[in-house]
Order: C-alpha cells, then structure tokens, then sequence
C-alpha cells in the first residue's frame, strides 16, 4: 500500500501551520485524475508521485480547498491526507481513479469517489475499480481514511464511467449506478443499488434493479434530488445517429429503494443530437429556488450550460445560460447554496490538457449564472477528476496548511 506512514508524517506538517484565515462554509473536493505528463521521470509542476499516488498519468490523491459562498472564494488548497485505495481487495490489481465525471458525491459526513476507470496499462498490472471508496470528513477538512464497498456483481465483469447518484429514499440512503461501460463487447443498461448505513456510512450489498435505463449508455449522468432520481442521456453509442437525443429521465424508487414504475422521459434540448459527461448539480437562486445544471461536457461547444428550475415533470423550460469563461472537458463540478465551482478540467478532451484553473459562477434570481476565473489555481492540474462540497459542521479554526 502507498506510503501510508509518510502521508501520516506530512499531515502533521500540513496541519500544524499556526497562520489561521477566515472561517469557509464548505470544502471543496477534488478526486482522482490525470496529471499532465505521463513520463514518470518529469514530474508535472506541483505533483509529487509519492505523495500523490501517481501511476503514469494517475493520480491517487484528493485536494481539498475551503469555500465562502457568501464571499464567493475558493482558497487554501491542499491535500487532504489519505490517498485513494491502491489495491482490488479481491484480486490485488493495482486501481486508477479516474474518469470520476460524476462519480464523487458528499453524503452524511462523508466523501463518496466511485466507480472509476483506468487509464492506460503501465507496469502494473492495473484494473477498473468497479466499486466505491469512502472516507470521512474531519472538521479541518481532511479525510480520514478509506473504506471499499463490495465489488459490483458480475455480469458484466465492470460498470464503469456512467451515472451515480446518492438519493434518500423515506428516510433511508441509497446509491445507484446507472448504466456505463463493461470489458465485454458494447455497453450495459442495468442499474445497481445499495444501501448507505447511517452510522457508519458502509455501503451494503449491491442488488441489481427491477428497471434499467432507457437504452445502454455511457458518460451518461445522473443526480438525486428530493426523493427523484434523475438521469441524463450520454455518448448513446448503440443508439443510430439520427434516434439519438438530449434526454432527461426521472423516477421514483420504491420505499426499498429498487426502481419498478415507468422512467418520466422528456428531450431536454434540441441544440445538438447528443452531449455526454456533463458535470451536473443543483444550486438554489437568492429567493431558494433550487435549479439544476448541466455544464460543458463533450459533444461541441464544450463551454455550454444549461438550466431549468427543478420540478418532477420537468415541465419548466430549460434556458442556454452564459458560458463558461473558456472551453473544458472532462469535467469535474459541485455547487453548494448560489455558488458552483467548476475546477479544473481539460483544455480539449484528453488527459494530457489538463488545467489548474477553477471557474466561480454566481446564481442570480431565475437561475443564471455569472462566472469568473478564481484568482487562485488549483495546486496543480487535474482532468478526469470528480467533485464535491461538504458543508464545514462544526467551528473550526482553518489553517493555512502547507503544500506537502
């Protein structure tokens, strides 16, 4: 396993630093990845292979940075202490984290990254990790120490870079996988879901629901939202050319959390005949309104946002928002209150092009958004990453932690 005692080493460090700053609201959390050069002999600006868990272009670390959404800043990034797991529990393949689109959430207290995908082959003998890693989040922002769930079921033999949602379902958590890649030949519909445990936030078995997505599909998204669980069409590779759509699909799970009634579908734009891997979030106007967002992606432009405020039917129009300030792909996203972050991210759709620049959007009344470029990068560039917001629970003095 990855140098567990010298992360322990620099978190000491890291989070000794005396110079205190303001109090953030929220954390925001950066997952996985690539970095920008896969030769491990030139380490990218702000790497560490060590300390980051880099295998060629992987990365094993999450950042973390703290959030004013009053002030609209996102500073202090670090890294969060423990790296993401390095092993298959069952086999002892060695895993990538990346491709995490839509595949880091916050639940409960703690962070969620998974399904993910590897990369490319090196000389490890390296797999897909077709299950979910989490850990908790500590008051100061770090991250305690990584748990796996269950490997998913087999067949398929992987259920990768498609949707993941976390939804309560009458009081209980559930997470749901939705559609995505498999190592055998075309791509899957099914849909897996398992149980969160409140306490400890383990998940449980994985069962494979009564219904499936619309069609098989991949970098297709999906989020909960007050006891919906709503999904995206993505890349639709089985579907001809001239069927595909921009779609939207909304359900209902049954109190025990397994999806039996009809998806509530509807085109959600007519602008192109697809978009896939769309960072997707909720963020909440000055009034309370809650709107969703679906934001740049692949599938040109890649700057594009769209927007409508929720409401199950989807009934409302969805509007073209204002761009972002600069084309990315391969997104990583997350909103908490009036404000999204979009961090990182590539410069056109490959590993390599990554950025370190973090783009700040301000919901106005009605749910358009004003952007802007953070004055503060990212401590190094990520792709292929996943995000989230925690809420900061308790209140804690945040230090101006070192970059170890």
């Amino acid at each position: 396993m990855r140098h567990a005692a010298l992360l322990a080493a620099a978190a000491l460090i890291g989070f000794g630093a005396a110079s205190a700053q303001a109090q953030p609201d929220y954390y925001l959390y950066v997952a996985g990845g690539a970095t920008t050069d896969g030769d491990m002999a030139e380490t990218p600006e702000g790497v560490d292979n060590d300390l980051d868990g880099r295998d060629n272009l992987a990365l094993g670390s999450v950042l973390v940075a703290d959030v004013d959404t009053d002030a609209k800043t996102v500073t202090n990034w670090r890294r969060a202490g423990n790296l993401l797991p390095d092993e298959h529990p069952d086999t002892g393949q060695y895993l990538h984290w990346g491709y995490l689109f839509n595949s880091v959430n916050y639940y409960n207290g703690r962070l969620y990254v998974g399904p993910a995908t590897r990369f490319s082959a090196s000389d490890h003998d390296t797999v897909s990790p077709t299950m979910i890693a989490w850990a908790d989040v500590n008051p100061d922002g770090s991250l305690g120490e990584f748990q796996l769930s269950d490997p998913f079921p087999e067949p398929p033999s992987t259920q990768r870079i498609g949707g993941t949602a976390f939804l309560e379902v009458n009081g209980s958590a559930y997470v749901y996988i939705l559609g995505g890649a498999q190592d055998e030949p075309g791509y899957t519909d099914r849909i897996l879901y398992a149980p969160i445990d409140a306490t400890t936030g383990e998940i449980g078995p994985w069962d494979t629901a009564g219904m499936t997505i619309p069609t098989t599909d991949w970098f297709n998204p999906a989020i909960g939202i007050d006891g919906t669980l709503v999904h995206f069409s993505g890349n639709q590779p089985d579907v001809p050319a001239d069927d595909r759509s921009m779609r939207v699909d909304l359900i209902t799970p049954e109190a025990n959390g397994d999806l039996t009634g009809a998806w509530v579908s509807e085109t959600y734009s007519t602008d192109y005949s697809r978009r896939w891997e769309q960072a997707v979030m909720t963020a909440t106007d000055p009034v309370g309104d809650t709107f969703l967002y679906l934001i740049a992606g692949s599938g040109a432009p890649r700057d594009l946002v769209y927007y409508t405020k929720f409401e199950f039917g989807l009934t409302s129009v969805w509007e073209n928002g204002t761009p972002l300030p600069e084309e990315r792909g391969r997104p990583a996203g997350a909103a908490a209150n009036d404000m999204i972050v979009m961090p990182g991210g590539s410069s056109t759709t490959g590993a390599s092009a990554g950025v370190t620049t973090v783009f700040i959007g301000t919901v106005a009344e009605g749910g358009q958004v004003t952007w802007e470029e953070s004055p503060e990068p990212m401590m190094q560039a990520r792709s292929y990453a996943g995000a989230a917001m925690a809420p900061v629970e308790d209140a804690v003095s945040v230090p101006e932690w070192m970059l170890y």
